[in-house]
């Protein structure tokens, strides 16, 4: 059984290699040995253009199903067929000098000066252990959202809300 994308181009090659490949193992000579190379790239050549023609079928559906499925994508692409890549100049020394000109170079701890930099006072000391208010509780409540699903505790916010 052939498979759908054999022609008999194609075919006769693959014949033919399959052939010399068991000439090949049945006696192992210079002679069958170049044979079969050859057979090979015969064959080979044949199987790209065929796997280039899949490609480009595919490529082809492709763009025709873009067509009717994403005409924007489709009108967008076309119009891009014409237009040349962007390509970027980089200039080699730019970028190593960018990047690697100081990656190995030798630090000095001693040279190193550490900037005076003057803070403002601020008092960071917080009191953790005061109790809870009934103001912060009733804020608190007040912000909950209503429709959503409960807490651990079973109890709705909205009855939450009605409670105040």
């Amino acid at each position: 059984m052939l498979k759908k994308w054999f022609n008999i181009e194609c075919q006769h090659a693959r014949n033919h290699f399959h052939v010399q490949k068991r000439n090949l193992s049945k006696s192992k000579t210079f002679q069958n040995k170049t044979n079969m190379t050859a057979a090979n790239k015969a064959y080979k050549v044949i199987r790209r253009s065929v796997n280039a023609f899949k490609h480009n079928f595919k490529k082809y559906m492709y763009i025709r199903n873009m067509r009717s499925k994403s005409p924007k994508m489709y009108w967008h692409y076309i119009s891009s067929i014409g237009k040349p890549k962007r390509h970027v100049d980089l200039d080699n020394n730019l970028f190593y000098n960018f990047f690697f000109k100081d990656l190995n170079a030798h630090v000095n701890d001693d040279d190193e000066t550490v900037p005076d930099v003057s803070f403002p006072d601020i008092n960071l000391q917080h009191n953790l252990d005061v109790d809870i208010t009934a103001d912060e509780i009733t804020k608190c409540i007040k912000i909950l959202s209503c429709g959503k699903a409960s807490d651990p505790d079973s109890v709705l916010n909205e009855y939450k809300y009605l409670t105040l």
